[in-house]
């Protein structure tokens, strides 16, 4: 026949009952369960650094305006209604 096939030549193995390294079900799901737990954490961590990046960036925006307008009341030398109207915005 063919002299090429016809040989002591290594066969290969192949298993074509699939893979013995599979993962379970439930290991899948475990795995899953982990990243998204993950994924939340992370969003959880990243809306609270917003929410405090926010009050801080209101709180020192009070802050100068407040400064700013004490500044003014005490530097003041005009009308009355002034000094009134700088103690109600401040």
């Amino acid at each position: 026949m063919y002299p090429a096939f016809l040989g002591t030549a290594r066969q290969r193995q192949i298993n074509l009952g699939g893979s013995t390294t599979t993962k379970t079900q439930e290991a899948v799901l475990d795995t899953v369960r982990a990243q998204r737990e993950q994924r939340l954490d992370q969003r959880r961590r990243a809306e609270s650094a917003y929410k405090i990046q926010a009050w801080w960036r209101g709180t020192s925006e009070a802050r100068r305006v407040k400064n700013q307008l004490k500044a003014q009341f005490d530097g003041q030398s005009g009308p009355p209604v002034t000094w009134t109207r700088l103690l109600v915005v401040g």
